[in-house]
């Protein structure tokens, strides 16, 4: 008998097991939009340069937006205005000076910016000046943060390994929430990159470890309710986000609001328990029986101490056969395992690009960014549905093909319409909603990435293909604002670049082996037999003699990979997440 048989024979429901995981979704919360309030705090509304004598001035003759914007400033351009004699302003109380100033020439915004607040009280781009010749700085600040997700996310693996889950949680929640309001009360815009690097290093880490807890705690019989049951959490908290930025239209005051959600999680943190789990795997025994037996009494049962001799002797030889080790380079040693390691390494990379790219650019798209922030995060909970039921017939594979080919479709559908006209209302809106549709494709992709990670490598090197391939991921993430920053010059740059990624990784996806969660190889042999087997295309380009017992071993694992069950009951982000 092992540690999940014995929690299922104690019983996996209780009360006390829902107080659990309610604390979790507190975190969740609070870890889970943290990326996503970049596009309300860099946000950069419709502005122009700040216009001497003009904007102050209430006795100005014939003064009106439109008047002296249409003289000052030159057609589409925010960044330049055209050189004026303020002092003939004053002088002639009108208009009149502005008349011949189209002639003078132009100058950059030097007197500052004006900016329209009809959404937008105050953003880190306006309070900083991000934009113009110092546009590279806002992207900058948004890249910083998922910088902060790739520096931090190896270390807080350590720590929930080594001081415990429950401990990684209070210190990654801690360091959320004082990171925050580092954020919300920054003098500089340098102090300011330093907290948000620091906030990105906690935020994903934390909802890493959140789910690595929360399915441990679970139980085998929950835990693809509870994989489920995050999901919906974070798609309603990215949905939810915009209505709390509309409120909230000031930065700072968002950014406290949001620096303040780990405190509900910290406040509970002294009553939730070590996962027995880790607690053995540690060879603290007696601290695992504590708590199975608070796990017990919720359920009005006792613990049977001759059952928990038998976990007890069973988990010790699980540990003692987890002795072989494994290399990050044994994913690239055999032909079928380095191909299939080099398509999950891009495909990561691709869904990241297009997943963050179309939620980072859902504040340049036409009409309320509010409404469009509520429109693309319901995107995400339609997502976990289509997700659920495609993965549930045809496997997660099937879910990334189709996910990554249908948001790279409409990505280059949106490149067209732009390009076609970008200033008619009927393309902006095209534009508008293809760009949302794809969202939700990319989403559907983004949740199967994981899956698919999980079960195509074999027990040996999933963890290391999980970071490494998280590590990918990063990188995407990283450079994607730099790559939306381009299409201030050329709109269709931004959406091609996403749609060839798109549509790259739904292609190469098509030569990977078909998976299930439940069928798993072991051994790195074993797994790359099942890749020879399953990939027949390119077995016909990969000439390989083998013997007489190894083609026996072929047909075995066969027999074996062949039964394809793709009815994993939507078991995603459970036991390698904490390597996001």
């Amino acid at each position: 008998m092992d540690l999940d048989e014995f929690e299922e024979q104690l019983g996996t429901f209780s009360f006390y097991k829902i107080f659990i995981l309610v604390s979790c979704i507190f975190a969740i919360f609070a870890g889970s939009w943290t990326p996503f309030t970049s596009v309300y705090y860099n946000a950069v509304p419709d502005h122009r340069c700040r216009l001497p004598y003009f904007e102050d001035n209430t006795t100005c003759v014939n003064k009106s937006e439109e008047n002296f914007t249409s003289l000052a400033i030159p057609p589409g351009d925010s960044c330049h205005r055209y050189i004026y004699n303020s002092t003939d302003c004053l002088i002639s109380g009108n208009l009149s000076c502005l008349t011949n100033a189209s002639a003078n020439g132009i100058v950059r915004c030097d007197n500052g910016f004006h900016y329209d607040d009809s959404y937008f009280e105050e953003t880190v781009a306006t309070e900083w000046n991000l934009l113009c010749d110092r546009s590279l700085l806002n992207s900058f600040v948004t890249s910083l943060l998922f910088v902060g997700i790739f520096f931090g996310s190896p270390p807080a693996g350590y720590v929930v390994d080594w001081f415990g889950r429950r401990t990684a949680l209070l210190v990654l929640s801690v360091g959320l929430m004082a990171s925050g309001i580092g954020c919300t009360f920054a003098p500089t815009f340098a102090v300011y990159c330093v907290f948000r690097f620091i906030e990105g290093s906690t935020c994903v880490p934390l909802v890493g470890a959140i789910f690595s807890y929360a399915n441990e705690v679970a139980g085998r019989s929950l835990r693809s309710t509870v994989g489920t049951i995050i999901m919906f959490t974070t798609s309603i908290s990215h949905t939810i986000l915009p209505a709390v930025a509309y409120v909230l239209r000031d930065w700072r005051d968002l950014n406290l609001a949001s620096a303040l959600l780990p405190l509900a999680f910290i406040i509970t943190w002294p009553f939730i328990p070590e996962t027995p789990k880790w607690l053995l795997m540690k060879g603290k025994e007696e601290e695992a029986r504590k708590v199975l037996n608070r796990y017990a009494k919720s359920r009005g049962k006792t613990l049977n101490e001759d059952d928990w001799q038998k976990v007890l002797d069973t988990e010790k030889k699980k540990m003692e056969s987890i002795s072989t080790r494994s290399h990050l380079t044994d994913l690239f040693r055999r032909p079928f395992t380095r191909i299939v390691s080099l398509v999950v390494l891009f495909d990561w990379f691709a869904v990241n690009c297009v997943f963050y790219g179309l939620v980072l650019n859902a504040g340049s798209l036409s009409g309320d960014p509010y409404v469009n922030g509520v429109l693309n995060g319901a995107t995400e909970i339609i997502a976990v549905i289509v997700y659920g039921a495609v993965n549930k017939k045809y496997g997660a594979k099937v879910c990334i093909i189709l996910g990554m080919l249908c948001s790279g479709s409409l990505c280059l559908v949106a490149m067209i319409a732009a390009e076609i006209d970008s200033t008619s209302e009927t393309a902006l809106q095209v534009v508008r909603w293809v760009s949302i549709t794809g969202k939700l494709f990319a989403t559907v992709s983004f949740y199967a990435t994981y899956q698919y990670t999980n079960d195509v490598f074999p027990v040996i090197t999933r963890g290391k293909a999980m970071a490494l391939a998280s590590s990918f991921a990063r990188v995407g993430s990283i450079i994607i604002p730099f790559i939306l920053e381009v299409q201030s010059d050329s709109i269709w740059v931004t959406q091609a670049i996403l749609g060839f990624l798109g549509l790259s990784a739904g292609l190469a996806t098509l030569i990977m082996p078909q998976t299930s969660s439940k069928v798993a190889t072991t051994t790195l042999q074993e797994a790359e037999k099942g890749y020879r087997v399953n990939m027949k295309w390119i077995a016909k380009f990969i000439k390989n003699k083998r013997s007489t017992n190894e083609n026996a071993d072929e047909r075995k694992v066969q027999i074996e990979y062949l039964d394809v069950e793709t009815n994993n009951n939507n078991t995603i982000f459970t036991n390698h997440v904490t390597k996001l």
